[in-house]
């Protein structure tokens, strides 16, 4: 993980509706702070939120936003200012203090959540004082919104986009064309015909002008398709039929810019598409077409017989870090010099040619580009170096720069050369623009032209174009919509005009009886349309915007989210959204504009839709339609493309929908999730695991366990930030249990590969398959996995089989969810999409992020996952991400967690409440109870609703969990850095089963021995479900400590029982290579599962291996009433072919232990294996039953029993089915009876098994029977 500091965070959210006067504050500043960054240690002024959004000085700031009443803008004072001096040690250690200014300086925004105003305000708090000159920090203030009237204001219609009510495609019939360059286009009647056009007289032609849509809101966007006007060459008759053809004008997808203040053009090349679509439609009223305009009569300010021409190129080939938007061209190393021509007829020779070359380089030192024109140098570039071994240092810089030069003919020829400095330097083109002026001179064809010269306010332009004709025609294309005809005069071969220049105009001259492209109209993406109005579509809750691949997968989505959650959804394809949005091009604004058109539309929150999910994988490569390339749906990629550790990809875009918004700049106003599929079967994966996960047969007490996992590195920040996390979360919602896994509290060992932490990865592996509502981790990762001693790696997360426990994954690590590298698939997203298990959803990195953000974000989303709305619902995941972002201040840190999974889902909270009302016959809430070691306690209580009204109608299991005081516990310091101490509640002193009667359940179990003696409260947590529904709850009002005063004598250990996956193994019995271990045990007074004392556990030893011994304290459940026998299952993995030996061992609550030892023989699953087939009794005279054992636990088994008598006549055949279960089956019964239901003599007989498992594998095996009469 990229580990660095905190950014621009400490939203306060209680502030939403406060006063805007004297909000008071209180920074709670820490001693100077010590990490590392690029292998330096820094130290750093720190307080609780602080943000660093200058990395260069890491000066704290602080920051917060306030809703306030009115969408204006309000002058901040910050009063009552209280200061501390800065101690030596903060003031000789610290860098950078000598910027501190006399004052603060307070800086403010006005900003909108959900249409809801905002003031975000930031500051540095730290001054010198102006009489004492004396460094100080700020240490209290309050906050003053003064209204500003001077300032914008900002008005409720400036949030009201105009959208058409329906769209032109809703009716009639369509067929889509595609055109790739800017120019005259050309339908003959015939096509027309050919296109299935009935009425090719009234054709009208719809489409947009090409370019990319703006990403900013507040700037115009395209709202559907709009009518271009047409030219009809209708012949003499005057009507437009068999041999005539019309004409129009069309856009490519590229766009050209010119810049009023730099006077110089630019070149836009469309990110998305190579193509601009136009679509046409008959028999729906007269057609829009070109008219002449008025002639302007008045003198010319300026006459021009030359233009500007400009001419560009651009290589999008690589991007060199796989994210964001820039790619880059031609490559220069082996060859390090390259030509670029160019023609351009009819230069004007005498005046200069400007070529303006971009490029880029990576190497260790400077290095440089020559540039030369027709063998002319021009100039040179030189290039920054950068590190070559940091990988997040930036890829490679670049320079751009301009030269004139002129030219003696059309063909200009620019040579780049590389100036390489070592072997590993390299450098790339980004482009070229040649900016030149041409005579305007009509060849032949047309005549696309402008000329910035004739700008002026009131200007009146002359133009005079040579090589004309009478037939030759000028059209003014400024406004693609309204393209009008221009009078002209001809005089010779020259043909002239005169027009206003206020605004640059656009041109374009021709003979319409020349030769011209058709659009083209054969394709995959052109042809007939169906029908189609999403601007008719009512106000949805819930928008699914899904590749056409997954449709089915997304209506079935949609259905359920309407029947399940009252949530009206609409499921679109982007290729529908980019007909009414972005002229049929791909373009990812016209995605959030869809999105924007149903935001701007609604009256208020209640109709305004909360959710969209993306369904569809993603890509960097936006543009290339390869088929390996998952861009299902686009991505938004920042226009960093060279720096590591800014480069971004980032859905929010989608849902920055206020007007001031755009791009990446904004606060969230929709929850957005996406399924990262990329197959059918992946799609039907997902929405599988989304049903299964919200199904009541999934409840269990994993709903009521988090786990947090803390890193080892970085002077222990990470287990500081996770414990931070967990206490916060243990004080807040205490129902929880706290599963904590920081790795410096566990044995590193040396690898082959490097540091290891084999028990960190079994720690996870389980906790992940027993389950968990949540899973947070802290610390380093990256795209394989978590850690650089590789605690979780991909083999892991494909080998997770807890499908019926599935948990949200929270990830503040480096690109451990990197989806859009199509090339390689992340972990995270193995996690989500693994379909025996992984997790329903996951809250995760994309790229490389900062630790202090991260913990900031970590922060705010438990400030939001447990609590509920307004109508006292529990928040879904979508809104669980929102407020987590919008509360997390600004800075792009944020956009790099990304939320894969269902936004509309809700966690699988426990909706009700559990408490104890008695300990031992006394009220839970009269007096503090003391369970001593070896007594025995009785714990009663009851289920509530949320209203707090006894649940009488719930009949279901409680599942209470007793735990011992907390303990401290130091880790190891393995990297060799100072220990860190954490508290820990692990110490399990009972787990039972107990029923539950309308609402109300009692249970007993006798307090183990092995508790540590010294008094400190306990905790129990508890858990209840009942058909369809479920609770918990927790009670610490007791003391754990002492011993009891009298205690029964027992010197007896517990019964084991030792099976494997069920009750029908036997000694010696086969199993495949995953079989699950299962051990009932007994004993008067109890298991002890505590394992405090030595050598206490509950553990399995497998073939002798005493090193690695099993400890299975925390997979023991006592049985249902019952505290003094219970069952462990345990689930063993890979293990190896061949014969195993296992023994176990049990302590009680009075320290006394057995031991039991098992055999078995493991089989390879690969092919369906029988063993020990058998029949009892054998030899039998009325009555037999049959029995084996085979290699394919949990597979449905078909199986035939058929008995032959020696010579092969075949007497019975017995079919049955046996559903999933262990390993032995059986007993299947025979009554010795043939299939007529005769008697079978006495004597010898064959019979043969046949199994047939559900994968469809088979196996027989023949044994023989006696039959004695």
């Amino acid at each position: 993980m990229r580990y660095l500091l905190p950014l621009l965070v400490l939203i306060i959210p209680h502030t939403l509706n406060a006063q805007f006067q004297g909000m008071q504050r209180t920074l709670q500043w820490t001693p100077v702070e010590h990490q590392t960054i690029f292998g330096e240690q820094i130290d750093y002024l720190h307080f609780r939120g602080a943000n660093y959004d200058n990395l260069e000085t890491l000066i704290p700031g602080y920051y917060e936003a306030v809703r306030t009443d009115q969408a204006e803008e309000k002058r901040i004072v910050l009063r009552n200012q209280v200061f501390e001096a800065l101690n030596k040690d903060e003031i000789k250690n610290v860098r950078h203090l000598d910027k501190i200014s006399g004052e603060i300086t307070v800086e403010s925004r006005l900003s909108f959540v959900r249409r809801s105003p905002f003031m975000e305000i930031s500051f540095t708090p730290l001054r010198r004082n102006p009489a004492t000159g004396a460094l100080e920090k700020l240490v209290s203030f309050s906050i003053d919104m003064v209204p500003a009237p001077q300032l914008k204001s900002l008005g409720a219609a400036e949030f009201i986009h105009s959208y058409t009510a329906h769209s032109v495609l809703g009716n009639g019939s369509w067929f889509k064309v595609k055109v790739n360059a800017d120019g005259i286009y050309k339908l003959t009647y015939t096509e027309l015909l050919d296109l299935g056009i009935v009425q090719p007289s009234s054709i009208r032609i719809f489409g947009t002008d090409g370019s990319m849509l703006p990403l900013q809101n507040n700037q115009p966007q395209q709202d559907d398709l709009k009518e271009i006007p047409v030219w009809f060459e209708t012949g003499q008759d005057g009507q437009f039929n068999q041999g005539d053809f019309l004409l129009f004008y069309g856009h490519g997808p590229n766009a050209w810019r010119y810049d009023t203040i730099d006077d110089s053009y630019s070149h836009q090349v469309h990110k998305f598409s190579a193509w601009n679509y136009y679509y046409l439609t008959g028999g729906a009223g007269p057609a829009k077409t070109i008219a002449l305009m008025d002639a302007v009569t008045e003198q010319a300010d300026y006459i021009t017989e030359t233009y500007d021409y400009n001419i560009h190129h651009e290589s999008n080939d690589i991007n060199l870090i796989k994210s964001g938007s820039e790619w880059y061209g031609e490559h220069f190393d082996i060859y390090t010099s390259q030509d670029f021509t160019f023609d351009i007829p009819d230069l004007v020779r005498t005046e200069n040619i400007t070529a303006r070359v971009a490029v880029l380089a990576r190497a260790s030192d400077t290095t440089s580009f020559s540039i030369s024109a027709n063998n002319a140098y021009q100039g040179r570039l030189r290039i920054a170096g950068t590190n070559l071994s940091h990988y997040t240092s930036t890829y490679a810089f670049t320079n751009t720069g301009t030269f004139d030069f002129l030219s003696t003919g059309d063909a200009i020829t620019l040579t780049l050369e590389y100036q390489k400095n070592a072997p590993s330097a390299e450098g790339w083109l980004d482009y070229i623009t040649l900016s030149a002026r041409r005579s305007l001179k009509i060849n032949s064809g047309q005549l696309l032209f402008r000329d910035a010269r004739s700008l002026g306010q009131n200007n009146i332009t002359e133009f005079r174009i040579s090589g004309a004709s009478g037939q030759t025609v000028v059209w003014d294309v400024s406004d693609h919509h309204n393209i009008k005809q221009v009078p002209a005069t001809l005089a010779g071969n020259r043909l002239s005009f005169r027009t206003g220049t206020s605004d640059l105009k656009e041109f374009v001259a021709f003979n319409p009886a020349g030769n011209f492209p058709s659009p083209i109209w054969q394709g995959d993406d052109v042809g007939r349309l169906s029908n189609q109005d999403l601007h008719g579509r009512n106000q949805p809750d819930y928008i699914v915007i899904s590749h056409p691949d997954f449709l089915q997968q997304a209506r079935r989505l949609a259905a359920f989210h309407y029947d399940h959650d009252n949530l009206d959804t609409i499921v679109v394809t982007p290729q529908q959204i980019y007909n009414e949005f972005s002229g049929g091009k791909p373009d990812i604004a016209a995605l959030r504009n869809f999105v924007k058109m149903f935001y701007d539309r609604a009256s208020g929150d209640h109709d305004m839709p909360g959710y969209l999910l993306l369904f569809g994988d993603g890509s960097y490569d936006n543009y290339s339609t390869n088929a390996s390339n998952s861009n299902y749906i686009l991505t938004y990629q920042s226009e960093n493309s060279l720096n590591p550790v800014g480069s971004y990809v980032t859905d929010d875009f989608f849902g920055l929908l206020d007007d001031p918004e755009g791009g990446a700049s904004g606060l969230m106003d929709i929850g957005i999730g996406r399924f990262p599929v990329s197959s059918v079967s992946g799609a039907e994966e997902m929405i599988s695991k989304v049903f299964s996960y919200l199904e009541p047969d999934k409840m269990g007490d994993w709903r009521n366990t988090l786990c947090f996992i803390g890193d080892d590195e970085d002077y222990n920040i990470h287990m500081k930030q996770a414990d931070e996390l967990s206490e916060y979360v243990g004080t807040h919602y205490p129902n929880f249990v706290i599963s904590k896994i920081f790795l410096d509290a566990y044995q590193q060992i040396a690898s082959s590969t490097g540091d290891a932490y084999p028990a960190v990865n079994e720690a996870i592996n389980q906790r992940v398959n027993k389950g968990a509502l949540i899973i947070n981790y802290t610390g380093h990762g990256g795209e394989n996995g978590l850690a650089h001693e590789r605690i979780l790696v991909i083999n892991d997360i494909i080998n997770w089989e807890n499908a019926d426990k599935l948990p949200l994954f929270m990830t503040a690590t480096c690109e451990f969810s990197r989806f859009d590298d199509y090339e390689h698939t992340s972990a995270g997203e193995l996690v989500l999409l693994n379909p025996d298990g992984g997790g329903i959803a996951l809250l995760t990195t994309t790229r490389l992020v900062y630790s202090g953000p991260n913990h900031v974000l970590n922060e705010k989303f438990y400030e939001y996952v447990f609590e509920r709305n307004d109508d006292n619902a529990y928040y879904r995941l979508g809104d669980i991400i929102r407020l987590t972002k919008v509360y997390s201040g600004t800075g792009f840190n944020k956009r790099n967690f990304t939320l894969l999974g269902d936004p509309a889902i809700v966690l699988s909270y426990p909706k009700q409440h559990i408490s104890a009302t008695f300990v031992n016959g006394q009220p839970s809430d009269a007096v503090t109870d003391t369970l001593k070691a070896l007594s025995k306690v009785t714990i009663s209580g009851h289920v509530t609703d949320e209203l707090g009204d006894l649940m009488t109608n719930f009949n279901g299991t409680l599942y209470p969990t007793v735990f011992d005081k907390q303990t401290l516990l130091k880790t190891l310091g393995n990297d060799g850095g100072s220990p860190f101490q954490f508290n820990i509640r692990n110490r399990i002193l009972y787990k039972g089963k107990a029923s539950v009667q309308q609402g109300e359940f009692s249970f007993s179990f006798i307090v183990p021995k092995d508790i540590s003696y010294n008094y400190g409260y306990g905790k129990i947590s508890f858990y209840g479900n009942d058909t369809g529904q479920d609770a918990s709850g927790y009670f610490s009002q007791f003391v754990v400590g002492g011993s009891a005063d009298s205690v029964a004598s027992d010197t007896e250990g517990p019964e084991i029982e030792i099976y494997m996956n069920d009750d029908n193994f036997v000694y010696g019995g086969t199993t495949d290579e995953n079989p699950e271990l299962l051990i009932y045990v007994s004993d008067s007074n109890g298991i002890n599962t505590i394992g405090s004392g030595i050598g206490h556990d509950i553990t399995a030893i497998l073939d002798d291996n005493l090193n690695n011994p099993i400890i299975l304290n925390d997979y023991y459940e006592s049985n249902t009433n019952s505290y003094q026998s219970g069952k462990i299952t345990y689930p063993l993995r890979k293990l190896e072919t061949g014969q195993h030996k296992l023994k176990v061992k049990v302590w009680d609550v009075y320290n006394n232990s057995s031991e039991q030892i098992t055999e078995f023989t493991v089989v390879s699953s690969e092919d369906l294996i029988l063993k020990h087939v058998l029949n009892y009794p054998n030899p039998f005279t009325t009555h037999t039953s049959f029995f084996f054992e085979h290699n394919h636990a949990n597979s449905n088994l078909d199986v035939l029993i058929q008995v032959f008598t020696v010579s092969g006549k075949l007497v019975k055949s017995i079919e049955q089915e046996i559903p999933a279960s262990g390993y032995r089956c059986g007993p299947i019964d025979w009554d010795g009876l043939d299939d007529y239901g005769s008697r079978i003599g006495r004597g010898v007989y064959i019979y043969k098994v046949k199994v047939r498992s559900d994968s469809g594998q088979v196996a027989e095996k023949f044994e023989k029977l006696v039959i004695l009469r």
